[in-house]
């Protein structure tokens, strides 16, 4: 058990306590003095007496005084004493604490003299930054700061040496003693008064690199591609805008895109799946990644969609050299996981003016003309000009009408007899496609069917086609001389083959029409073959099931491929118009066609030869022995009403020549 002090007694209050004692005693002294002089002496002794007396108290009164001032001089200088006591005993117990969390604290402190040399570190930071206590002593503050950071860091320094801060905070990258970055959330402050003469800094460091590797892993995600690791869309739209903007600064900056989408990559991803598809992207863009400058940058913008930003001072023509040094290396093919894969791709130039404010508005720009090289041809490039501009703005405008056209039935049907080259009389007639448009007149089928394919309109345009035809053949047929035997031909767009209906559309069609599948003919183009392969071939032996036959269109022009021919029930070849044409006079240029005539004769089909307009044609083509043909110079496209009538008249073609200004009218869906 602890024995508590016993009190210690207040020294100036007992001073005092004998001091009024003395006083008392005295007083009583002198109290007796007097009743003794009274007795013995008389009335004059008193007065003495009392005025002995009365000096005494007032000497006393004052020295009384003088000890309560001193005795209160001696209490506030205990006060005083035991208050300096006290704070030197806090001062000390928290400058034991301070020592304590220095020396233990999780993030580094350092005290850093006003030159930026290390004057005290902790065991944090040698942990953070992996040099010794000695290690950090020897160095300088700019030793471990990252070289990009350091201009900024030691202008805040100088800001709280000079006193115009109290403290700053900033993040920061450190140089770890093993070579590595290191982040840090960094903080400082004076460790005495601004003011005064170059005073010491305490730093505060906390390691915030994972923090800082996550953030920047995030960014990277959302401004990257997963699957190339190459910029995404909102990156290369972000690089182009700031392009934009110095080139509007410096006119001699020049800004350029590449908009790059792979020709028929679908198929890659059709015929050997989504991970050979994924591998040849990345591929291609390690590829494409080979033919830019160091400054450029490419980005895959999602699919098989890349572009390629070119800013600089540079020639314009660079662009298109870029462009050519990309179809010089897609020219060599691919080497994935065992297949040896070819590609091609469309390139979409635009060099941008003065006239463009917006990126989105160079990549808009861009991909027309990306388009232009698709419908050139694919496997090429095009730039961008004001023409493109143009026909753009008017497609949108199509599409706009044509959709309106679909809703109130206005796509109408020409029809064009194909004869029997021998006897000269129409053995069936080809249902075209015709739309008279309210202000732009007549649209030619080369122009808005692709367009019905590239906005899924194409269905509904050959539904109202072959519905329409279907009813007013019908109609024409069953008066016509021998009309039972006369054909319906009606193109099939290749994008068709891509939905699951297509025969229940048929067939509906013919259900609701009447009219029988076996005066129907359909017409595919061999394109169909490469783009739906299998699919293709058994819808087709679906289609000839229902009794409806089938011709391929354009023969010679798409990818011919006999093993297909061989496996799929056609009855027809038709000659493109392209190898009729170019028979002359004396019947030149007729080889291409002997030779198609002798393959159809082997496999046992028709041959209908297309784009008849001369009369020396009509003769080589019959010496050839080539069964039916059809052309301005046999009949123009009629209308079912003049079909019905060269058909009651039941009359031979006169063979006269026939001079149309636009021999592109004829154009069929293809």
């Amino acid at each position: 058990m602890i024995i508590p002090p016993a009190p210690v007694p207040n020294r100036p209050s007992l001073l005092m306590s004998n001091v009024w004692a003395l006083s008392l005693a005295g007083a009583s002294i002198i109290f007796l003095m007097i009743v003794a002089a009274v007795d013995r002496s008389g009335f004059y002794v008193l007065i003495s007496a009392l005025i002995m007396a009365g000096v005494f108290l007032i000497a006393h009164r004052s020295y009384v005084k003088r000890m309560e001032a001193s005795q209160k001089a001696v209490n506030e200088s205990s006060r005083y004493a035991h208050a300096l006591e006290e704070r030197t005993a806090a001062l000390r117990d928290s400058e034991q604490r301070f020592r304590s969390a220095f020396k233990y604290a999780p993030i580094g402190i350092a005290l850093v003299s006003p030159d930026g040399r290390w004057v005290k570190v902790n065991k944090a930071l040698c942990d953070i930054l992996g040099y010794t206590p000695e290690e950090f002593l020897s160095m300088h503050v700019s030793q471990v700061i990252f070289p990009d950071d350091l201009a900024q860091a030691l202008a805040s320094v100088d800001d709280l040496i000079t006193g115009r801060a109290v403290n700053c905070q900033m993040e920061q990258r450190y140089i770890h003693k093993s070579g590595w970055t290191v982040w840090a959330s960094w903080s400082a402050s004076a460790a005495s008064e601004a003011w005064s003469e170059a005073p010491h800094l305490i730093f505060q460091i906390q390691d915030i690199t994972d923090r800082k590797v996550a953030e920047e892993q995030l960014q990277h995600e959302a401004t990257h591609d997963a699957l190339t690791g190459l910029p995404n869309r909102a990156y290369f739209v972000s690089r182009l805008t700031k392009a934009l903007a110095k080139a509007k600064r410096d006119p001699k900056y020049s800004v350029s895109v590449l908009f790059i989408d792979l020709d028929r990559f679908k198929y890659v991803n059709d015929s050997l799946g989504h991970f050979i598809g994924d591998n040849l992207l990345m591929a291609i863009a390690d590829r494409l990644g080979e033919c830019m400058r160091p400054p450029d940058i490419i980005a895959r913008l999602g699919g098989d969609e890349f572009t390629i930003l070119v800013e600089g001072r540079y020639y314009t023509e660079k662009a298109s050299r870029i462009a050519e040094r990309i179809q010089e290396k897609f020219s060599e093919p691919f080497q994935v996981h065992g297949h040896e894969i070819y590609s091609s791709a469309s390139i979409g130039i635009l060099v941008a003016s003065d006239r463009y404010d917006s990126a989105e508005d160079i990549m808009r720009d861009a991909d027309t003309a990306m388009y232009y090289a698709k419908r050139a041809g694919r496997a090429r490039h095009e730039t961008f000009d004001e023409y493109m501009h143009l026909r753009a703005k008017e497609t949108l405008r199509l599409e706009t009408d044509l959709r309106r056209a679909l809703e109130r039935n206005e796509v109408q049907v020409r029809y064009q007899p194909i004869y029997d080259l021998r006897t000269m009389k129409p053995t069936g007639v080809e249902a075209l496609a015709r739309w008279t448009h309210p202000e732009l007149g007549d649209i030619s089928p080369s122009r808005f069917i692709p367009l019905a394919e590239e906005t899924g309109l194409i269905d509904e345009v050959l539904d109202q086609v072959m519905r329409r035809a279907c009813l007013e053949m019908r109609e024409v047929y069953v008066h016509a001389p021998n009309g039972d035997q006369l054909k319906l031909s009606v193109n099939l767009s290749c994008r068709q083959f891509a939905g699951a209906d297509l025969l229940s559309r048929i067939r509906n069609i013919l259900d609701e029409t009447g009219y029988a599948a076996s005066q129907l003919k359909l017409e595919i183009t061999e394109s169909v073959f490469i783009e739906y392969q299998e699919r293709a071939i058994e819808m087709l032996h679906k289609i000839r099931e229902m009794g409806i036959e089938l011709d391929i269109d354009d023969f010679g022009t798409g990818y011919s491929n006999l093993s297909y021919l061989v496996r799929l029930p056609i009855s027809t070849l038709k000659i493109d118009r392209s190898f009729v044409c170019p028979i002359n006079d004396d019947g030149a240029n007729i080889e291409i066609v002997r030779t198609i005539l002798a393959l159809a004769r082997n496999l046992g089909l028709t041959v209908v030869a297309e784009g008849i307009e001369t009369e020396e044609q009509v003769r080589s083509l019959i010496d050839l022995d080539c069964e039916r043909g059809q052309g301005f110079l046999l009949s123009k496209p009629l209308t079912a009403a003049g079909l019905k009538e060269l058909l009651d008249r039941g009359e031979e073609t006169p063979l006269l020549p026939m001079h149309y200004d636009d021999i592109s009218t004829v154009s069929t869906l293809q």
